[in-house]
């Protein structure tokens, strides 16, 4: 590797770029570890060029999809320092950092109270809601769908209004945001009230259009958001009237076994209600 003190910081920007570029194939990011490159570059995590942060955190998080690497970087305490990106003032540092996140968060054992210690560190996650850019609220719900699967988690965003946050993005036409937010809110149905209160909130039209319109990735994260939110009877009615069971009986015959699947499991929430609402009738009747 390198030495990063014999460099200057554009010198420095380019090498570390250049690492992030070669990191996007798979076959080369265990490199990184093996030649000992870990180290040095959590430590310019602590640098002061922000263009140098923004390629650093490229690098860690593509180099983490792999968990040893993943585990490393959390015992050189590089996850906490990447928290600490989130809070950048630039665009892109803040979506880097934040997708960087992400492999630590599938990971890391206790992930889930690693996210609650690191002192406002939900809180962060949730300004970038707030952001005008496009690539920092992507990834933001790419870091929610994940942080969501902890239930104590999901308790604390939702007291932080992540549901109707969520749901005022349901009408973009950007497509990278359709599937991360679909994402988000699939994760995010499991407390309470939310996934009643994300089909009052009208997130439910918007997903069965990116059921119509959306490609492959869109698809399936816009069937499997469907499928948490028809575990509510009314979500299923609505379901129903914006005709969400023909496309489901298309998509169900996908190549995409997941996008397969959560067709399958929306499907049948939507025929139970059917048939409990049939049964309710005929008991009526007699």
């Amino acid at each position: 590797m390198v030495d990063s003190e014999a460099l200057e910081p554009l010198e420095l920007r380019n090498v570390v770029g250049a690492l992030a570029e070669c990191c996007r194939l798979e076959e080369l990011r265990p490199e990184v570890r093996q030649l000992r490159g870990l180290a040095p570059l959590v430590l310019l995590l602590t640098a002061i060029d922000d263009s140098v942060l923004r390629e650093v955190a490229a690098v860690l998080g593509r180099c983490s999809k792999e968990r040893e690497t993943a585990l490393a970087v959390d015992a050189l305490d590089g996850v906490r320092l990447l928290w600490s990106l989130v809070r950048s003032v630039q665009p892109a540092t803040q979506r880097n950092a934040a997708q960087a996140l992400c492999p630590f968060i599938v990971h890391v054992k206790n992930s889930d109270h690693l996210v609650r210690s690191i002192v406002g560190g939900l809180d962060s996650i949730m300004e970038l809601l707030d952001s005008p850019h496009t690539e920092v609220v992507e990834a933001a719900c790419e870091v929610i769908a994940l942080i969501a699967m902890s239930a104590t988690n999901l308790n604390i965003l939702t007291d932080y209004g992540v549901i109707p946050m969520l749901a005022r993005f349901v009408d973009t036409e950007d497509r990278g945001l359709r599937r991360r937010l679909a994402d988000a809110i699939g994760s995010c149905c499991h407390y309470k009230d939310n996934c009643l209160e994300l089909g009052r909130l009208g997130v439910i039209p918007p997903l069965v259009g990116y059921l119509r319109e959306g490609d492959v990735d869109t698809k399936r994260a816009a069937a499997g958001a469907l499928r948490h939110l028809s575990t509510d009877a009314f979500n299923c009615i609505t379901m129903h009237h914006h005709g969400v069971v023909p496309l489901l009986l298309h998509t169900i015959g996908s190549p995409d076994r997941p996008l397969q699947e959560a067709s399958a499991g929306c499907l049948r929430n939507i025929r139970k209600l059917a048939l409990s609402a049939d049964k309710r009738r005929r008991a009526r009747r007699h």
